[in-house]
């Protein structure tokens, strides 16, 4: 694929969101392509364009560590509540790096079941949709740990700019089948005890 091709490609994309009412909010650049960050509904989806790829993806991620950070700004005392609960130490960690920690701590106790309920609930969902899952998962922020925790659930839908076929419609179709999987995962999301337990 030459260059022409690919931002022929990408512009193509970017009238269809424009087209339909979706604001482009940012853009930058990620390994292997460019990226930009979609807003509709008052959901913040991933437009992916790989150079080296025949599709681009619209994403969706919904990370558990970042409810817990937003409910850790917002209401401080269940921050405190749950450095208390696991004993951390603060005097020697940053407060990014101390909510990330407090986070992971967290984020430890989701039992497996709870997982697979999540998935339960949003089979039927994914089942009738072209969307991709996958899982997200968060490191151990503390030094020399290497160990991963399951942290939420990504959502994804291809596009093919390259193909005759491809129109608004179908751009249109994938970012609602992305954002209609979305919500289904935030509401199982949310059942969670530990966001639950904090007024989720």
């Amino acid at each position: 694929m030459g260059a022409d091709d690919y931002y022929d490609s990408v512009g193509q994309v970017l009238a269809y969101v424009l087209s339909s009412s979706d604001r482009i909010k940012t853009q930058g650049a990620r390994k292997g392509g460019l990226n930009f960050y979609i807003q509709r509904d008052g959901i913040l989806l991933e437009l992916y364009c790989p150079t080296d790829r025949r599709y681009f993806s619209l994403s969706y991620d919904h990370r558990i560590s970042e409810l817990l950070r937003v409910k850790y700004d917002d209401e401080p005392q269940i921050l405190r509540g749950h450095i208390e609960r696991y004993n951390i130490e603060e005097n020697r960690i940053g407060d990014q790096n101390l909510n990330d920690i407090v986070s992971y701590n967290r984020i430890s106790d989701i039992e497996e079941q709870d997982v697979d309920d999540v998935y339960q609930n949003i089979q039927s969902y994914a089942i009738h949709s072209d969307c991709r899952i996958r899982d997200l998962k968060m490191r151990d922020p503390r030094e020399n740990k290497d160990e991963e925790l399951w942290d939420g659930i990504q959502i994804s839908g291809l596009l093919y700019p390259f193909e005759n076929g491809f129109s608004p419609r179908k751009y249109e179709r994938t970012a609602q089948e992305v954002i209609s999987v979305a919500k289904q995962v935030e509401d199982a999301i949310k059942r969670l005890d530990i966001l639950e337990e904090i007024g989720y």
